[in-house]
């Protein structure tokens, strides 16, 4: 069956340099493109991507972790940072541009789909018992997770998940091969694994819950002396902390900004979209060979199948490789805890997916291990259909995305108006200024995401204090938020609108009265 393997390989790379190098340059200056290859600036690489890749860029630069205005960035995982930054120095060395980066970006996002693909077929095969096909296994893990159009969006989005996942699964099978049955963690195989886990935490700071969890269940299982795993717990931490004690010496405290600002209890008010929010992530990841999982509907389908083929598989005495089934469960317990974590602490549903991300390991495994024990006279056909079936949907998902003539973030758009509209040498303030950051330098954020200043004013409910302060002299942003965010600069009338609208429907731009009278002269 490594055929399917190399094909699905084969697939995944071609259409991400079909992607990169077919997307257009430039900005789209309205809701359609009327063309069948997204702009670079709009899909697949996302908004909060930019954010990312504007530290990275400049990084990469030498000019430090600073957004455009030197503004110092802690608001950003490190690990996914640094390694763009290496990319973004290549690109810069052979005189590419921001548009070249963002190509660069798709094809390093597509190579790294290849890579988890590759380590959930390798823990597939160490996780199947002997009574199953472990080759089998391995395939089907290797077509659920490469040939998800949802985690090949996740992979090209331009942010760390796609790096954490793919070191979490090497983490997971790592872990399987280092504590096979009836064999304890020794001491240089808990060395081994506190470096991944460090790295781990360097792709996504949160992961210290989870590895603390696992380990914990781990001890009490009698899979891991406390001794070793006190040695692991050493190891994480000395490849993590040089980070936060870097974000405590040029902001004072440990947390990164990123952090602060999507910080919320939730309360009676905000439960019901949270709950909502949180149940479309879960299932999405659970079921992440459904493109639009994230539907709840759709997404309890695929979630109640799993549950289905789980209790099949336990009613028929099927499980997993004698030893992995307790290292596995501890993972898994250590993952399980996220949902609740930021659902109560963390008020950014959109990004609840990626956040809950680490529970795809469960939707790629348990149906791939379910394939295993089926008949051998039905697994080369079973698997086949699985593979065509795979393709079609996944291609459809990918054309209804990708290739429409739509643009698929408005964010886009008001990054043309401002390299259009707007001159060079003006300050132009966004709270949402990923896309319109990155490819305009005279954009500054505003939402505190990669601007400390501003998340201080922003809290503190000075935003037009710190505009003056700042000398911003133009807001781009969704109208919403403008009016929220700056009421006073709005209503006083300090602030007007620009002459032109910005081409969507939701953003507008605003400027200071006294440069819209100097226009009008």
């Amino acid at each position: 069956m490594a055929q399917f393997r190399i094909i699905a390989g084969g697939l995944i790379f071609a259409y991400t340099f079909i992607l990169a190098f077919g997307s257009r340059e430039g900005f789209p200056s309205s809701l359609s493109t009327g063309a069948n290859f997204p702009f670079l600036s709009d899909q697949p690489v996302g908004e909060d991507g930019y954010y990312l890749m504007l530290a990275a860029w400049n990084l990469g630069a030498g000019q430090g972790l600073s957004a455009n205005f030197g503004e110092i960035i802690t608001g950003v995982q490190p690990l996914m940072t640094i390694v763009l930054a290496g990319l973004a120095r290549i690109v810069q060395t052979f005189g590419g541009d921001k548009f070249d980066f963002a190509r660069a970006m798709i094809v390093f996002g597509g190579l790294n789909a290849i890579v988890f693909a590759a380590l959930c077929a390798r823990i597939a095969r160490l996780a199947t018992p002997k009574d199953g096909d472990d080759e089998t296994a391995a395939t089907m893990a290797f077509l659920i997770g490469g040939l998800s159009f949802y985690l090949f969006r996740t992979f090209t989005y331009g942010l760390e998940t796609g790096l954490y996942l793919a070191l979490l699964a090497y983490l997971i099978a790592r872990s399987l091969e280092l504590m096979p049955l009836g064999r304890r963690l020794n001491g240089e195989a808990a060395l081994r694994l506190g470096l991944a886990i460090g790295l781990c935490g360097l792709a996504r700071i949160d992961f210290g819950i989870v590895a603390a969890l696992a380990f914990l269940i781990l001890i009490l299982v009698g899979r891991v002396d406390f001794s070793r795993a006190v040695l692991a717990g050493l190891v994480a931490p000395a490849v993590t902390s040089p980070w936060f004690f870097w974000v405590r010496a040029v902001s004072g405290t440990f947390m990164p900004t990123s952090g602060p600002a999507q910080a919320s209890m939730v309360d009676a008010s905000s439960a019901p979209g949270r709950a909502e929010a949180m149940i479309a992530a879960v299932f999405q990841n659970l079921a992440p060979w459904l493109p639009t999982a994230g539907n709840i509907m759709i997404g309890f389908a695929g979630v109640a199948a799993i549950a289905v083929i789980a209790l099949i598989a336990v009613r028929r005495g099927m499980g997993f490789q004698r030893g992995a089934s307790s290292v596995l469960a501890a993972w898994a317990i250590g993952m399980a805890v996220l949902p609740f974590l930021y659902f109560a602490f963390f008020w950014a549903g959109h990004f609840y997916a990626r956040y809950t991300a680490p529970l795809v390991m469960a939707g790629v495994l348990i149906p791939a291990l379910a394939f295993a024990f089926l008949p051998a006279r039905m697994r080369s056909q079973s698997v086949a259909l699985a593979f065509g079936a795979f393709v079609i949907v996944n291609a459809v998902a990918a054309w209804q995305t990708h290739h429409r003539g739509e643009i698929g973030d408005g964010h886009s758009v008001a990054a043309g108006y401002v390299a259009r509209e707007i001159p060079a040498t003006a300050k132009v303030g966004a709270f949402q200024s990923g896309v319109v950051g990155f490819y305009n330098a005279n954009v500054i954020n505003l939402d505190g995401k990669v601007n400390q200043a501003a998340l201080l004013a922003l809290r503190e409910k000075r935003v037009e204090e710190y505009l003056d302060r700042a000398g911003i002299d133009y807001v781009i942003d969704w109208e919403g938020v403008i009016k929220g965010l700056m009421p006073r600069a709005m209503e006083s009338g300090q602030w007007v609108r620009c002459p032109r609208p910005v081409g969507n429907l939701e953003t507008i731009c605003v400027m200071r009265r006294k440069l819209a009278m100097i226009q009008d002269k």
